[in-house]
């Protein structure tokens, strides 16, 4: 049975990496996320290593997110077959990216150092 986007959003949300490590993260600092509209309240020790968590990796910015997800959803969309199947092949493909540092900044600092020049 087909998958229609729209319903496929949400799936690619929660199966793909990012937010599964984002979860695994709030877990390790014993973060509660309550409902919206309330917020959490964090410590300043908890904020200052969450922000770190933020700022190693491309895909916990809004510009990550909107590459990553987007970049996700298009290929879903592109599939012959767009069905639960397809759909869990696509988000192992994308975690698989960011578990290999597709949107590490580490990454990114390492492979623009300057080389000799010609």
């Amino acid at each position: 049975m087909e998958i229609p986007v729209s319903e496929a959003i949400p799936i690619i949300f929660e199966k793909t990496s990012p937010f599964k490590n984002w979860l695994k993260q709030l877990k390790a600092q014993h973060i509660h996320v309550p409902l919206q509209p309330d917020t959490p309240t964090i410590s300043r020790g908890k904020a200052k290593t969450s922000k770190s968590f933020e700022t190693e990796e491309l895909c916990y910015t809004v510009a990550g997110q909107k590459v990553f997800f987007r970049a996700t959803i298009e290929v879903f969309k592109n599939q012959p077959r767009r069905d639960l199947k397809g759909l869990e092949t696509v988000c192992k493909s994308a975690s698989h990216l960011i578990e290999k540092g597709f949107l590490s900044r580490s990454r990114d600092a390492k492979e623009s150092l300057p080389g000799p020049s010609l």
